[in-house]
């Protein structure tokens, strides 16, 4: 491996700095060596007896002292070589062998931002996954490397740890970045598992824990800071350093006023849209631009409507809203089949640095009719039963040709699922002719997102319907089996008062006149209902017993809803079905129920990263395909006998069934995760204050992890080079007083001080 340039450059001056202070002792050894001339005297003798006797010994101590003093210096020089011992040791790959190389790469959809760099125009996730590699590169043929991805769902890439460098690389050129938000502290927490469970795992010294994210606001959070902490003590923790901020305009959202459109034949339809946009990082300036809003029909995708509008963001905005009416002409809808079909609503901005949140999409459910079921006998001629006053409320216009509402009779006696296929909503005016198996399968009906109305039947003879109803919805209501009358032959008021009993969130429309409404409301006879449990909604209620008590309850079941009417359609019951707040209830609760039962059963939606559980609907359903894509999403059964998706989705779009009609999946991406600023480095320090013994890893030097490297040989020598030193000059004290045979009877000898300091007393 190539030896970092900086790094030997700054070790070799120290060496020659060390080198050149080596040969001081030597010089002075030396020159003190200069001859003079010799003159005897009568004393000398005995002198050079003496020296001739003890010259080897006195020139040993002489080179040992001057070894001794050499020493000194060279040890000092390679103490301040410290740099260099790492980067020698790296080049002959032994220092930090046996590591452990824990990747963390973020591939969230902020990564996606378009950067420019000196090749061209590139991705941030380009710039992380090369800056990955250039760390996997960098490894030595002991070292393991494992692999995690932090978008949601964070997950393992490659795990466990492998020694094969090349197969870690292909593992991140293979990767994508994905439409989700980051989940760094999933993706720690994951790491920390590892490390727990793994048998060999290295000391913490030689566990690299290295995290390539853009470090935009959402990847920093408190939860990750915490992992970060947490794995600290069990890892050397590095970041790679953010890059610049960018701007980012997105469409956060797409709603439409109605998620189910009904155009008979000849007809068309219009729709009322409001995306909201939002823009990141430049907010003190004024921006504008152009919304697109184009209306499709799917799986062929085919334009069947198109607009623009102008949007505009003022000074310190960071989010507007664009509201527009899109119709849809009768002959753009010629196409559609008698059996409906399914309409995408999709906006559109021009591209900018993330093309990905650039879009939004909303599908809508286009039938040419809702079908009804009234579950009545065949009813009397001239005689207004309750299901012929339902006929008449839900067909006001009388239109038999082409009616919007497909209104039909179903005897209670026959009723199954395979009367049940195909309809909307079931309105039963004659539950006491249901059976139990007919309740069984109106209560899938629900579930599974239908719509269920039970009136009373007008007999006035006690009866078990409300049980069987109650127990096949599973409803914690408890009904009386008759119904009572005022008990003074009066009517009972309907409550008008809002405070006692709100407007239905469903009958939104009806809000304004909803007090005037109710006022001419009288009823004579209802059933009681003592019991409602905590998830059922008093959507009308009568003044009765010192208190409101409930006329009208509705509860979610499942994707579906129920109703239950405490007074049969009948005027001997109450005046409702004569005055004018009966038919826009009826349109009104129909309709926006079955909106919400779209919704929440056959038109799914979902954000991606998101784990997707589907409704009873989509029993059967094996695949998806995307609409105008390649991606296929497989459905498995849950254990709880439902269907979800396999594994979490990604990828944005409107995904359909092959074969089953009237289903869809519209996957959008995390508009939060579209945030494409980044942190400074001083909020980075200052978010990761708590963690100790963390630091930036440069990775474009040749050795990325030279200084974090504590462990193997020549990892950390300047400290016990400098000890080393200390012991060499106290060494030199010590020789050098001993050598020099200098005797003094007040000094006690060198063997007596040492005695004295290592004991504190005397000989």
């Amino acid at each position: 491996m190539i030896v970092s340039m900086v790094t030997l450059a700054v070790g070799a001056e120290l060496a020659l700095a060390g080198a050149a202070a080596t040969a001081i002792p030597i010089a002075i050894h030396l020159l003190s060596r200069h001859r003079r001339t010799p003159r005897l005297w009568g004393a000398m003798r005995f002198v050079l007896e003496a020296y001739r006797k003890h010259k080897h010994r006195l020139q040993l101590e002489r080179w040992l002292l001057l070894a001794v003093r050499c020493l000194i210096l060279i040890v000092l020089g390679l103490a301040l070589w410290d740099p260099g011992f790492k980067a020698v040791a790296s080049a002959l790959g032994m220092a930090g062998q046996d590591r452990l190389l824990c990747l963390v790469i973020d591939d969230a959809l902020s990564t996606r931002a378009a950067v420019q760099d000196m090749d061209g125009q590139t991705t941030r996730f380009e710039q992380l996954r090369a800056r990955s590699i250039k760390m996997v590169a960098a490894l030595h043929g002991t070292d393991r490397v494992a692999i995690w991805r932090s978008a949601r769902p964070a997950g393992e890439v490659r795990v466990p740890a492998v020694f094969d460098r090349d197969a870690a690389i292909k593992a991140l050129e293979s990767m994508r970045p994905r439409h989700a938000r980051p989940q760094i502290e999933q993706a720690l927490q994951r790491v920390e598992r590892y490390l727990d469970q793994a048998k060999d795992t290295p000391p913490r010294e030689r566990v690299l824990l290295a995290v390539v994210s853009d470090l935009g606001p959402m990847s920093l959070d408190e939860a990750g800071v915490g992992a970060l902490k947490s794995l600290s003590e069990k890892a050397r923790v590095l970041l790679t350093p953010p890059p610049a901020g960018a701007v980012n305009t997105q469409v956060r959202s797409l709603e439409t006023s109605n998620h189910l459109l009904v155009a008979g034949p000849g007809r068309g339809v219009s729709m009322d849209a409001r995306a909201t946009l939002r823009r990141f990082g430049e907010a003190s300036t004024e921006s504008s631009g152009l919304l697109r809003l184009e209306a499709r029909l799917l799986p062929n995708g085919k334009p069947l409507a198109t607009l623009s509008r102008p949007y505009r963001f003022a000074v310190g905005q960071s989010e507007t809203a664009v509201n527009a009416q899109l119709p849809v002409t009768p002959g753009a809808l010629a196409e559609v089949p008698d059996a409906g079909g399914m309409l995408e609503v999709v906006a559109t901005i021009p591209g900018d640095t993330l093309e990905a949140d650039n879009i939004a999409r909303a599908v809508l459910e286009l039938r040419r009719h809702v079908r009804v079921a009234l579950v009545a006998g065949a009813g009397s001629p001239g005689v207004l039963d309750g299901a012929k006053w339902l006929t008449l409320a839900l067909q006001p216009d009388s239109d038999e040709r082409n009616p919007l509402l497909d209104v039909r009779r179903v005897a209670g006696a026959s009723l199954d699922s395979g009367t049940l296929t195909g309809i909307d909503v079931v309105c039963v005016t004659e539950p006491n002719t249901v059976t139990d198996q007919g309740w069984e399968s109106l209560a899938r009906f629900t579930k599974n997102g239908g719509v269920l109305w039970v009136f009373p039947p007008s007999a006035t003879s006690p009866s078990t319907w409300a049980g069987q109803y109650a127990r096949a919805l599973a409803l914690p209501w408890e009904v009386a089996l008759e119904s009572q009358s005022h008990e003074d032959g009066g009517d009972w008021v309907v409550t008008t008062d809002p405070a006692a009993t709100p407007v239905p969130e469903e009958l939104g429309a009806l809000a304004g006149d909803w007090q005037a409404l109710l006022s001419p409301l009288r009823v004579s006879r209802r059933l009681n209902l003592s019991s409602t449990g905590p998830d059922a909604r008093v959507w009308m209620s009568v003044e009765a017993d010192g208190g409101a008590r409930p006329w009208v309850v509705g509860q979610k079941v499942g994707h579906g809803y129920t109703l239950l009417s405490l007074s049969a359609l009948d005027v001997a019951w109450s005046n409702l079905t004569t005055k004018p707040v009966f038919v826009p209830l009826l349109h009104e609760a129909v309709s926006s129920l079955l909106n919400r039962s779209v919704v929440g059963n056959r038109d799914v939606s979902a954000t991606s990263g998101d784990g997707v559980e589907l409704g009873g609907a989509w029993l059967g359903v094996e695949s998806l395909k995307a609409v105008g894509g390649d991606e296929t999403l497989w459905l498995v059964r849950t254990p709880e006998g439902g269907v979800r998706v396999r594994e979490a989705v990604d990828e944005p779009g409107v995904y359909l069934p092959l074969a089953t009609g009237g289903l869809s999946l519209t996957v959008s991406v995390d508009a939060d995760a579209g945030d494409t600023r980044t942190l400074s480095r001083e909020e980075v320090e200052r978010r990761l204050s708590p963690v100790a013994d963390w630091r930036w890893v440069d990775t474009d030097a040749t050795d990325p992890f030279a200084e974090a490297q504590t462990a193997g040989l020549g990892l950390r020598m300047g400290w016990p080079l400098l000890w080393l030193t200390l012991a060499l000059v106290l060494l030199e004290t010590l020789l050098a007083k001993w050598f020099s045979h200098a005797r003094d009877p007040n000094r006690p000898s060198i063997r007596a001080s040492i005695w004295r300091v290592l004991h504190g007393g005397g000989e």
